[in-house]
């Protein structure tokens, strides 16, 4: 009997929890990990934003690779980067529009565009 009302106040609180929410879907204007081209720095860049933050660019024989985040709130873009191989060195911050243009810290406009499949 002892077991069985020790179950039953171990257990039943788990019972009558809320279900885990789904996870949010993006939205227009959100910026979920994938394959982008990115247009800055005067190229068309095939970049990857990976799902755990790390950071690839690529055009022709140049690469880059870092760091990415983005924080829905204030919409800021970051990546921090330095040729492949090094040490990342370099820090960019964009605030995105909901097209995901916008500028970086320096005046430069970017444009990103997912291409691949979602």
């Amino acid at each position: 009997m002892r077991r069985l009302i020790l179950c039953a106040v171990l257990f039943a609180p788990a019972a009558y929890a809320a279900p885990a929410p789904l996870p949010r879907r993006p939205g227009p204007g959100d910026l979920p990990p994938g394959r982008y081209l990115a247009r800055w720095y005067g190229g068309a860049w095939e970049t990857e934003l990976a799902p755990g933050g790390a950071y690839r660019a690529r055009m022709g024989g140049l690469a880059f690779a870092g760091t990415w985040e983005f924080d829905r709130g204030s919409r800021t873009f970051t990546v921090r980067e330095g040729v492949e191989g090094s040490v990342p060195h370099a820090t960019y911050r964009v605030v995105l529009d909901r097209r995901l243009r916008g500028r970086t810290q320096h005046g430069e406009r970017l444009s990103l565009t997912r291409i691949g499949g979602r």
